[in-house]
């Protein structure tokens, strides 16, 4: 059976209560946090665990950051086998985060083009055209975003994607298209993510990805050169549970006790794990699978060591 992908979940006004919804106090908080961080779904499920959230929520804490749940990750977290809920675990680590007066802001991606009037000087044309090549990039290769337009009709497809001067705003109609299209196991929720940071790109704020699917990583290294390209931003990063274990040791968070059970928690206990990065050894970045006991091993050890993703 195909899964359908379907929002609200049934337990949405008790996972929303607290979050950011309103346009005006959306822009408010991503005006007044010094970082965006964007959650990927397996990131938050990682996370949401016990001997992650905390260190976590310590993390985005102290470098004042403001968490974005885009409506398409909302959508894969919510559990169709489980009567169409956010499991208790999840909604919980989301309550935790709002508990400790991190900002929590609910986006549909759609969102994003009534965002940009507030803060800067763009008609309707203009949006529709960053619109359209905010979708080209993102279409290529076997791209969730791709596979949605196939499924469109050829008028919507040829709406969006030859950039034609238009009077409806594409931002929204046709965000809410490729959306409804969304498939299992496809890469619509990173590339969503990708989306709304080129449509946001002009804010000019710190903006940090919180992935562990590293098949999307490629996506946004094209992703972060056409942002440095067309809005002249530097600060944009993409992070592994590994590579925010490698950080929050360095800063202080964690102990040298709890980065093995930080991994642990993250990955499952016995897993080996990938990454890419340079240790005090090797001569280049080179891609790695360890045990959680050698990398916490290398993250309190190494002074070398450089994880990429």
């Amino acid at each position: 059976m195909i899964k359908q992908y379907v929002f609200p979940p049934k337990n949405w006004a008790e996972v929303s209560r607290g979050m950011i919804v309103s346009k005006e106090e959306k822009l408010k908080a991503l005006l007044q946090e010094k970082r965006w961080y964007f959650y990927d779904t397996c990131a938050l499920m990682h996370h949401a665990r016990p001997g992650c959230s905390e260190a976590m929520i310590r993390y985005i804490k102290k470098h004042q950051g403001v968490v974005i749940l885009l409506q398409t990750i909302v959508m894969e977290l919510n559990s169709i086998e489980q009567d169409n809920i956010i499991l208790q675990g999840h909604r919980e680590y989301i309550r935790k985060i709002i508990d400790n007066d991190i900002p929590v802001i609910f986006m549909p991606e759609e969102d994003c083009c009534g965002i940009l009037p507030a803060v800067m000087k763009i008609n309707r044309g203009e949006r529709n055209e960053r619109f359209t090549y905010a979708i080209r990039q993102l279409r290529g290769g076997n791209s969730g975003i791709g596979k949605a337009l196939d499924a469109l009709s050829d008028a919507d497809k040829k709406q969006i994607l030859n950039g034609k001067p238009v009077l409806e705003e594409l931002g929204d109609n046709a965000i809410k298209k490729i959306r409804a299209k969304k498939q299992e196991k496809d890469s619509m929720g990173e590339e969503m993510i990708f989306y709304c940071m080129i449509m946001l790109a002009s804010l000019l704020h710190p903006m940090v990805v919180l992935s562990d699917d590293k098949s999307a990583f490629d996506r946004f290294c094209r992703t972060e050169t056409y942002i440095k390209e067309h809005y002249q931003r530097k600060e944009i990063q993409y992070y592994s549970s590994v590579h925010l274990c490698h950080m929050m040791y360095q800063q202080g968070i964690l102990s040298e006790n709890e980065v093995e059970n930080f991994l642990k928690a993250a990955y499952g206990e016995g897993m080996r794990v990938s990454f890419r990065g340079i240790t005090a050894r090797d001569v280049d970045t080179e891609e790695k699978v360890e045990s959680i006991e050698d990398i916490a091993k290398l993250i309190c050890e190494d002074k070398e060591l450089r994880i990429l993703i």
